[in-house]
């Protein structure tokens, strides 16, 4: 039996001491052992590679635009949005505390698996402007709206919002 079975196995037998959870246990298990042999879980995937700080930015924009060009008065949209910086990718973390002489020295290395680090999240820039012009008339309506759909969707304040008509 291989390291990873004995692991697998050793997992399964700590976890399903509950007789309603091993089937259940036992799937999942093989499952993610399936996957984990197959190569599904590739270390080489890195997410700023499939949802860039660009391609984030963009498809909020594209569906922006998308939603506010269906709102009767706002005819065609065209959205611009402004972030702080790039992603921000949150790695798990060790802390170490000594104390030497009285004195207490905290430090913070991360955890690493096979001399990578372990990634808990990463987080999306935050917006810090919006610009929204439309074709529509100008009317106080049609902006509350188009400023209200702003708010909603991006999670922004109205502030941070500055919305434009061509006519």
């Amino acid at each position: 039996m291989s390291k990873f079975s004995e692991k697998i196995v050793s997992v399964y037998n700590k976890i399903a001491k509950n007789k309603f959870y091993k089937p259940i246990i036992a799937i999942l298990l093989i499952v993610l052992g399936v996957l984990a042999v197959t190569g599904v879980f590739s270390e080489n995937v890195n997410t700023q590679e499939c949802i860039g700080d660009n391609s984030y930015v963009e498809i909020l924009e594209q569906k922006l635009e998308k939603s506010l060009s269906l709102v009767k008065g706002v005819g065609k949209a065209s959205v611009v949005i402004t972030v702080e910086s790039g992603m921000k990718t949150v790695l798990a973390m060790k802390t170490t505390t000594k104390t030497v002489n009285g004195v207490t020295e905290t430090e913070e290395t991360p955890i690493l698996i096979n001399g990578k680090p372990i990634t808990i999240r990463e987080e999306y820039p935050d917006i810090t402007g919006v610009l929204i012009v439309y074709q529509g008339q100008y009317n106080i309506a049609v902006i509350s709206k188009i400023q209200q759909a702003a708010v909603s969707l991006l999670n922004v304040k109205p502030e941070k919002i500055e919305i434009l008509s061509v006519n």
